[in-house]
């Protein structure tokens, strides 16, 4: 509709819960499309290519919640505001509710320029650090919601992975997914990578997490599927720290290798414990099997890595057999 008088309205909005997730166009296109249910008479702009007169305020950063957002939109003819609300929220998905609707006086300052001040709402929650496990179940005893999205700070969803999140679906008995990794060198990804597939999202009433060597490993109760979307791996941390990180990393990797079950061990452990073979076999099995040689040097820079993590492993092996073997009283020599 064109023409008409002017009717300037702001609406405030809240966008609470899962929809948190959705992005602020993802929430501009929900916002029209529930103005075309409720088929309010917006005013539309003159020239060749008009384009209905709505205008958001800030953009909400994805993942965040918000009791107070706001847009401004022009009608053609003028609507009771007290109704408004309730007309346009049947038309919006749930999580984002109109709560308000104002007049606004003619050539009144846009959003941008009226919005000068924005509160947020932080909770702290401290708990000291003793490992990896107890921390993470600490933390997923805070989550409020029934399902958990587990990242580490060096993840990033691809956009296929976020576009199927969306969409996702759990079947009654399902309890977790996991995706397969992308591995980054400097921004630039791998063909292949020695990091494997993890549990990303799960029930919360269904996890718990116990410690693994260096790191530590979600534990589900329940069937968990593949995610057909991948997230990136971008670990950027400077070489001196990834050097002070791997030694410690390998004392306890050691540590745990050597109490495994010799009945239970897999390959790769029985490898790994026999000490000197493991660092010259991921050298190679991460170089010409994983496809890195044809990565040029973020490749060959990964393969190295790889190989000196488990060259530290290995001397960590080798070093623990050689001390346990000198506390040994030596029954040699003459009597």
């Amino acid at each position: 509709m064109r023409g008409g008088a002017a009717n300037p309205v702001r609406l405030r909005y809240t966008k609470l819960g899962k929809i948190r997730w959705i992005s602020h166009r993802d929430v501009a296109r929900a916002l029209e499309r529930a103005f075309r249910i409720a088929r309010l008479p917006l005013a539309f702009s003159e020239g060749f290519s008009p384009r209905p007169r709505v205008s958001f305020g800030l953009a909400l950063s994805t993942g965040y919640e918000s009791e107070a957002e706001y847009v401004d939109l022009v009608l053609a003819e003028a609507v009771d505001l007290d109704a408004l609300a309730s007309r346009l929220n049947g038309g919006l998905p749930e999580g984002i509710d109109v709560v308000g609707a104002v007049a606004l006086a003619d050539r009144a300052p846009a959003l941008q320029e009226a919005v000068t001040a924005v509160e947020w709402q932080v909770d702290v929650v401290h708990h000291p650090f003793t490992d990896f496990a107890t921390q993470c179940n600490f933390g997923v005893a805070q989550v409020k919601t029934p399902w958990v999205l587990s990242l580490d700070a060096d993840y990033e969803l691809s956009d296929d992975l976020v576009t199927e999140l969306r969409s996702l679906a759990p079947s009654e008995g399902t309890a977790g997914y996991r995706a397969s990794f992308v591995y980054r060198i400097y921004g630039r990804p791998l063909r292949g990578t020695l990091y494997p597939a993890r549990t990303v999202l799960y029930l919360k009433d269904q996890a718990s997490y116990r410690n693994e060597g260096h790191g530590h490993r979600v534990s589900v109760c329940g069937p968990v599927l593949p995610l057909a979307g991948r997230i990136y791996h971008d670990d950027r941390k400077p070489l001196a720290r990834w050097f002070a990180s791997q030694q410690r990393y390998a004392r306890l990797e050691a540590e745990h290798l050597l109490k495994l079950d010799r009945a239970a061990l897999g390959r790769t452990d029985w490898i790994r414990l026999a000490a000197w073979p493991a660092p010259v076999a991921v050298l190679f099995y991460t170089l010409l099997v994983k496809g890195c040689v044809l990565d040029g040097w973020p490749g060959w820079f990964y393969a190295l890595q790889r190989a000196l993590a488990e060259s530290l492993i290995a001397l960590e092996i080798i070093d623990r057999r050689l001390t346990r073997a000198a506390m040994i009283p030596s029954h040699s020599g003459r009597h």
